[in-house]
């Protein structure tokens, strides 16, 4: 009798068992679908933005095609040049530099700022005086 009881009990434990076992199957089941779907959806969404950028970089570079013929109308420096020594275009800025430069080989050329600094400060001082009188 005892021997049924525990038999009937281990049935019933077994069976117990299996129903879990369904049961995580089923889950696991339902997860790897899941997963599946969002692996999916971020695919899809990696190669959209990746469109996107490229689209992006296309329209940038197009527009910067565009404004480039305004910035040269703009830059009247841009497109004037004169001929160097050698014959080859140099822009004004660079050929004044470089002609100031010959010059002038051993005295340093020193920047415009500093000229204009004392004088800033001559009139800044006379400003002062002239309002406060």
């Amino acid at each position: 009798m005892a021997l049924k009881s525990m038999e009937e009990t281990y049935e019933v434990m077994l069976d117990e068992s299996e129903q879990d076992i369904t049961g995580l199957r089923e889950t696991v089941e339902k997860l790897e679908a899941e997963v599946s779907k969002y692996r999916e959806e971020c695919e899809s969404k990696e190669l959209d933005l990746i469109t996107a950028t490229k689209q992006s970089e296309q329209e940038i570079a197009a527009l910067k095609e565009e404004t480039e013929p305004s910035n040269d109308e703009l830059d009247p420096k841009k497109d004037s040049s004169t001929e160097s020594a050698n014959g080859t275009a140099v822009p004004e800025d660079t050929a004044a530099t470089t002609t100031k430069a010959a010059t002038s080989p051993t005295k340093p050329q020193q920047p415009q700022q500093k000229k204009n600094k004392p004088l800033l400060k001559k009139f800044g001082s006379l400003l002062k005086k002239k309002n406060s009188k």
